[in-house]
This record gives structure tokens, sequence and C-alpha cells, in this order.
């Protein structure tokens, strides 16, 4: 049987799935293939200290988290809005990807956009 934490999680993933599967794929490309990563991660999981729940108020906290993760999903709805580059901006990245590949292009896209609105 699912906890009633579990649902209202299950729930608020379900309300945000497109966005969700958008973070997911951009993180991909950003991210690439890390099983370093992953295994500094499980590494880093098992040295955790198991805290007694009853010390803390883990609606409290859970409920904070949903709402900060509401104000999150909200900003990155209204960035997901922002138009797409502009040709100019696409041509630059196509030229890096010539010499850097799509993959590093992409990846350093919003900082080549950056630098090239900064000049």
């Amino acid at each position: 049987m699912k906890s009633p934490l579990g649902n209202t999680l299950a729930l608020w993933e379900t309300r945000h799935t497109d966005l969700m599967h958008y973070i997911f794929g951009r993180q991909e490309i950003l991210r690439g293939d890390d099983k370093e990563g992953d295994a500094e991660e499980d590494i880093m999981l098992e040295q955790v200290e198991q805290l007694d729940r009853d010390s803390f108020n883990i609606s409290e906290m859970l409920n904070d988290s949903y709402a900060d993760l509401d104000d999150l999903i909200q900003f990155l709805y209204e960035l997901r809005a922002k138009p797409a580059r502009t040709a100019e901006q696409q041509g630059v990245i196509d030229l890096v990807a010539k010499t850097h590949g799509q993959e590093w292009a992409e990846r350093h896209a919003q900082l080549i956009i950056d630098q090239m609105e900064s000049i």
C-alpha cells in the first residue's frame, strides 16, 4: 500500500508530466552519460545517517518543499515559453557545433548566447 506522501508526489508529478519530460530530456543533453557521478551519488547515500522521524515535522517540511517546487515549476514554464533562438544565435551555435561537436554546443548554448548578447 502506498503512503499518503507517495500519493501526493505521484499527483504532483502527474500534474507536471510534460515539463518533467522536457527537463529530464534537457538534463540528458547537458549531463551526457555520467555513470561516474551516479556511483558517487550511491556512495554518498550509503554514508547518510538515518534520522529519527519523530524529531521532525515531516508533513510541514514536505508541504514547504511542494510549495517551493510549485514556484520552481512556474518559473520553468515561463522560461520554456521564451522565444526560440534567433537565426543569428542558431547560426553561431551551428558553427561552434562543427568545431566542437553538437553535444558540446548544446551544453554550452546558453553561455554562447549570453556572450553574444553582451557584445
